[in-house]
């Protein structure tokens, strides 16, 4: 039976610190993810982990904490995010 899963990348922002930490909610059987599948996921370049499809859920857009998420994972702005996207739906 292939099984539905949404993971959600929640972005905590530490003002002080101005770090950033990824929490998973997920399937438990899920392997642990990784910093590249985290980019993949989110590129939309992995749409499946451990035979069940995912589903990315992000901040909306100007959210801060959706912008150093962007910055910190992707290496990429938000236009630059939202411009990879417009190419990536044409191709």
């Amino acid at each position: 039976m292939h099984k539905s899963l949404i993971i959600t990348l929640l972005v905590l922002v530490s003002s002080l610190q101005a770090q950033a930490e990824v929490i998973v909610i997920g399937h438990s059987d899920m392997s642990e993810l990784s910093t590249k599948t985290i980019t993949r996921i989110f590129t939309g370049k992995t749409i499946e982990i451990d035979g069940n499809s995912i589903t990315p859920i992000n901040y909306h857009e100007g959210n801060p904490v959706r912008d150093k998420f962007l910055i910190k994972f992707l290496n990429k702005n938000e236009d630059k995010y939202s411009a990879y996207w417009t190419v990536r739906r044409f191709i």
